[in-house]
């Protein structure tokens, strides 16, 4: 008799189990239709300028190699941002390559990768892995970005600023640029 009970009680489990499935899997096919997106390249040139305080690794190798603490940069930037269709906060994918510091005869390269969430009023950060290239090797660092982008009937322009912080120090860019995409 006890183990009647115990098959009959393993049943009605099962039985639970599947009418409460159905339903739920129902509500997630419905879910993933409403999951419409569009993706835009919004690539396109930045130039700005960057500063290493004194008191660093980074500020000694700038030394060594006879360069300021404020330099340019010039570079292009490579973005993928996917929207929702019903409105809401864009994913944003970014690499970012420069050169920076043309001024003092020295190339230093970086490129960074962002990850981050674009609000619909524009306001945008992220954050990502950052290498660094000078005469003394390569460095890597973490870079935390925020800024707002622009959109004027198209044509996207986006200020940013950037912090960087490693063991060799710490950095602080400015970026502005463009790029065209359709308009928000």
């Amino acid at each position: 008799m006890h183990t009647i009970k115990r098959n009959v009680v393993r049943w009605l489990v099962v039985l639970g189990v599947v009418l409460l499935v159905r339903p739920v899997h129902a509500q997630w096919e419905r879910a993933r239709e409403d999951l419409n997106f569009y993706t835009n390249n919004l690539s396109g040139p930045r130039f700005g300028l960057t500063f290493i305080p004194a008191g660093s690794e980074l500020s000694d190798s700038l030394k060594v190699h006879e360069i300021n603490p404020f330099f340019s940069q010039f570079g292009w930037h490579f973005e993928q941002q996917i929207t929702p269709r019903k409105g809401g906060p864009a994913l944003v994918f970014e690499l970012i390559p420069l050169i920076g510091a043309v001024e003092s005869g020295t190339l230093l390269f970086s490129s960074t990768l962002v990850l981050g969430i674009r609000l619909p009023d524009g306001v945008e950060f992220g954050v990502g892995p950052n290498l660094w290239f000078l005469g003394t090797g390569i460095k890597s660092s973490l870079i935390i970005a925020a800024g707002k982008t622009m959109d004027y009937s198209g044509v996207n322009i986006p200020i940013n600023v950037a912090f960087s912080a490693s063991n060799a120090g710490v950095r602080m860019t400015l970026l502005i640029g463009y790029a065209i995409g359709p308009p928000d």
